[in-house]
């Protein structure tokens, strides 16, 4: 694997970060493809994340792109009610390692912390966990890499406040 391609994956998941602190759904859309899935398991047991969606409870499931732009979407124009007055955030990933496999395929895998501010009653969380991630190399025309699915695996899962994508 070359220098480059870990630089290209950890400025990628450094970007996703910063578009959703800075709530530029639309770039932050960029980053992923047509066929991308998000997805944020639930906890089986105090020890074991769920790993099937179709089958059992998730916190956070988006099967497509298009899942993706409708909740971004909501929350742009202010038709989430639930998400009015958005939470604050600020996004931190490290330990960024990358994986060439076959075919060319990158996978990638980070730590990631979210601090979050609720303005409704002025309280602050950080959830944090472990992301892995599907990447695709594209065409020139498009440019580096893209997102093709990201799991989040959130380790503190009791969750105070509102979760959402744009906190993970």
């Amino acid at each position: 694997m070359s220098v480059d391609l870990h630089e290209a994956a950890r400025r990628l998941i450094d970007m996703e970060g910063a578009l959703l602190d800075r709530r530029q759904w639309d770039r932050w859309l960029t980053l992923y493809e047509e066929d991308a899935v998000f997805w944020v398991p639930a906890w089986r047991s105090d020890e074991e994340p769920t790993t099937d969606p179709a089958r059992e409870t998730s916190m956070i499931y988006l099967e497509s792109r298009g899942a993706l732009e409708d909740r971004a979407w909501r929350l742009g124009t202010g038709r989430s009610l639930a998400s009015a007055p958005l939470l604050r955030t600020s996004h931190v990933s490290g330990s960024v390692m990358v994986e060439e496999g076959v075919g060319g395929e990158v996978k990638a895998f980070s730590s990631w912390a979210c601090h979050v501010f609720n303005v409704r009653n002025a309280q602050q969380h950080v959830f944090f966990g472990t992301a892995d991630y599907e990447l695709v190399r594209r065409d020139a025309g498009r440019g580096g890499l893209g997102i093709r699915r990201k799991t989040a695996t959130l380790l503190n899962d009791r969750v105070p406040s509102l979760l959402d994508f744009y906190c993970v």
